[in-house]
């Protein structure tokens, strides 16, 4: 299961753990914040407005005890007034205290009893001091002993509530003050936590993404890198061993199936190079012995073309001297039973020369057939360079996007290229010098077709001389009268050896043709030969299992 999950969502899944840590001590640190955002309610709806109005009742407390002393001081009415509306705000902060959530039943009590109190006081205080202003203005002198022994009471009454009014506000400000230490000592608390907790959660998600990502990603890829530099090396014998479904798995699933593809091709080409490495030995082999056959040719074709010469040079004394003939008739008998045998001689000569022009134009027909051959092999040296070049093609673009660890089998890539634009370059000029060796091959044959007609009409011309020099030599007696006829016998045989001997030397030509030929293939075909070693070398360099 884990080993199909892709990186992008192994990545995914890290950044999911660490978010869910964050998650985690956020939840933490609210639970532990439910107790502090408790006390601040609690500050915040109680204390901090019981201390706000006990402080007011005991500031307006102070005034009123003020307004009071005024009172007596300038011996006016106002501020006694002014004193009860005090009082009025003094009694409302107690009363609001009373009515907030958080008192207690003991405390409310005791601020109820403490507003009675000073309500209690606030009545007196005006019947005290409003006396004290009446005997002040003489309105009531008898009074004025009980109204300054009233007054006495009333100050004793002012100390009492306003130690009462102190208290409640020391004991709300002391109570305020302790919660918000408390608060702040707690909030410290749950911070530090926090921060630990996040600070561990973090380090352990971190932890955990790089140990995902180094096994998942960095390790992979290590492996893949030496497995391609040892492609690159030239050894297809490696196979790799996937082990996820991931980017990575089908990366080294595709590197698997083109060092396959590549093993495949390389077979391929090697089973070509032997085999056009053979065909070019046997070509080689041929030519060789195609080379000695027209050697001797050309040396037989030497030596008839050098008796031809002769026979000519015969047959024009021959006709130089057909006059004489009658005259030495004796002596042309024996003469004639010698050029009887002579051309007799010649006659199996032209028989030969026919059976060998026949056999050199079977050669040569041989031949065309051989450089057919060598066409069939250029045209399939042609398509594997082709597929070279594709293979080599595919290749580069693998190793460019193979990145850095690709350079080295791009060049090798790069090479292979190369050297089938090579093979195609040195197998385009093979087939422009195989068609010229058909063309020669080609005129050859008409040459030797020529000549084998003008061998076999000289040798019906050497037949027919042969029996005119048997009429000779039964007809001495007639030499005589037989003389025209030797005459036009002897130009006959003049003009027919003159033919032969055109047609001997149209063949030492076309021999002297057909050697350069078969040298010109026996250089293609060591050529041929050595850019099969050339493939085969290049071959060697990759390194696979044989099937």
């Amino acid at each position: 299961m884990w080993k199909s999950i892709s990186i992008a969502n192994k990545i995914w899944l890290s950044l999911g753990i660490l978010c869910f840590g964050y998650f985690i001590t956020v939840a933490y640190s609210f639970q532990s914040n439910r107790k502090i955002v408790s006390d601040i309610q609690y500050v915040s709806e109680y204390l901090l407005p019981a201390a706000n109005f006990s402080r007011s009742a005991m500031e307006g407390f102070d005034e009123q005890v003020v307004q009071y002393n005024q009172t007596v001081l300038f011996g006016e009415l106002s501020f006694i007034k002014t004193a009860g509306e005090i009082s009025e705000a003094v009694q409302q902060s107690l009363s609001n205290i009373v009515q907030l959530k958080g008192i207690s039943a003991g405390k409310a009590s005791r601020i109820k009893e403490l507003r009675e109190q000073v309500k209690h006081f606030t009545k007196t205080a005006q019947s005290v001091y409003g006396a004290s202003v009446s005997q002040s203005t003489g309105k009531d002198a008898n009074s004025g002993d009980a109204s300054e022994v009233k007054m006495l009471d009333m100050a004793e009454e002012i100390k009492t509530v306003s130690k009462e009014l102190a208290l409640l506000s020391d004991t709300f400000s002391g109570d305020l003050n302790e919660q918000l230490t408390t608060i702040g000592t707690s909030m410290q608390k749950v911070l530090w936590r926090s921060l630990i907790i996040f600070f561990l959660v973090v380090v352990g998600a971190s932890v955990l993404i790089i140990a995902i990502i180094k096994k998942s990603v960095v390790h992979p890829i290590e492996e893949t890198v030496g497995i391609v530099e040892t492609i690159a090396e030239g050894n297809l014998s490696t196979h790799i061993d996937v082990k996820s479904d991931d980017e990575i798995g089908h990366l080294l699933r595709a590197l698997n199936k083109m060092v396959k593809n590549l093993t495949e091709v390389l077979h391929l080409v090697s089973d070509t190079i032997t085999k056009a490495d053979s065909s070019a030995s046997d070509i080689l082999s041929a030519v060789e012995e195609q080379g000695s056959i027209a050697a001797e040719q050309s040396a037989s074709v030497s030596e008839i073309t050098a008796t031809m010469e002769e026979l000519a040079a015969s047959s024009t004394e021959v006709a130089g001297h057909s006059n004489s003939v009658a005259a030495i008739s004796g002596d042309a008998l024996k003469k004639t039973k010698e050029g009887a045998l002579f051309v007799e001689n010649m006659t199996a000569n032209m028989v030969e020369i026919n059976e060998t022009n026949k056999k050199n134009i079977s050669d040569v027909v041989e031949l065309g057939k051989k450089t057919e051959e060598i066409t069939k092999v250029m045209e399939i040296i042609n398509n594997i360079a082709d597929q070279t070049k594709l293979i080599a093609f595919n290749a580069a673009i693998e190793a460019s996007s193979a990145g850095e660890s690709g350079k080295r089998f791009g060049v090798v890539a790069v090479e292979i290229r190369r050297l089938a634009d090579n093979v195609m370059a040195s197998t385009g000029e093979t087939s422009r010098k195989i068609k010229e060796i058909q063309e020669a091959v080609n005129h050859m044959i008409v040459s030797s077709e020529k000549g084998s007609k003008a061998i076999e009409k000289g040798l019906e011309h050497s037949t027919e001389t042969v029996a005119k020099l048997a009429s000779i030599v039964e007809g001495a007696q007639a030499t005589a009268d037989a003389a025209k006829q030797i005459s036009l016998a002897t130009q006959q045989t003049k003009t027919a050896t003159g033919n032969v001997l055109t047609g001997l030397r149209e063949i030492n030509q076309a021999s002297k043709q057909l050697s350069g030929s078969i040298e010109l293939i026996g250089n293609i075909s060591k050529v041929l030969t050595g850019l099969s070693g050339s493939l085969k070398d290049l071959a060697g360099y990759f390194k696979f299992k044989q099937d």
